[in-house]
């Protein structure tokens, strides 16, 4: 995480609960055990917190705070990750490089097949799903990740130099898939 985040991330954090007051070494401690979240990560479990959190107490571990917060929805974005992942294997396929808007899962499938062709090549099981998100889970920590998954097409051109032809990824956001997945789900309860 960025300094600059944090300090955003404290100051909505203490604007929230006015009473509390931190002194600065503290802070310095807080940021030192926290760093390895990503911007996101934190400012998710500190807005969480502003919303859902009535009290503040001179005794709360904020770090366990924030962590807490973060790891209750840890299960359930690596789902949703697998179930974009599956679905873009579907739709899109090993061809085409593809770019998720949630880069955390290049770093997955980096780790699990290199590359995105094999990835695709792999059968769909709940074991695999199970290692995709342990995998997910434990990635999600890292503060780089590739930048995008090069398809066959892609790699194949690019070895023949047929630069022309190279296409921009097709950016995949997970968002829109959480949205259809919640809403297939509403359907079946009707």
């Amino acid at each position: 995480m960025t300094k600059k985040c944090f300090i955003k991330g404290v100051a909505l954090f203490l604007a929230t609960f006015a009473n509390v007051k931190i002194k600065d070494e503290t802070q310095e401690l807080w940021y030192e055990l926290l760093k390895d979240l990503s911007d996101e990560q934190f400012l998710y479990a500190v807005k969480k917190i502003c919303l859902e959190v009535r009290e503040f107490y001179p005794t709360t571990n904020f770090i366990a705070l924030i962590r807490d917060q973060f790891k209750i929805d840890m299960e359930e974005e690596a789902l949703f990750a697998w179930e974009t992942v599956t679905k873009t294997m579907t739709e899109v396929g090993s061809y085409r490089s593809v770019k998720f808007d949630n880069p955390i899962i290049h770093s997955v499938i980096q780790i699990m097949a290199i590359s995105w062709e094999e990835f695709c090549q792999i059968p769909l099981d709940k074991w695999l799903q199970k290692e995709f998100i342990n995998n997910y889970k434990i990635m999600a920590s890292k503060d780089s990740h590739p930048e995008y998954l090069k398809g066959v097409f892609e790699i194949e051109n690019f070895k023949n130099k047929f630069f022309e032809h190279i296409k921009p990824p097709k950016l995949i956001k997970t968002h829109k898939v959480r949205k259809m997945i919640q809403n297939s789900k509403v359907m079946e309860l009707d």
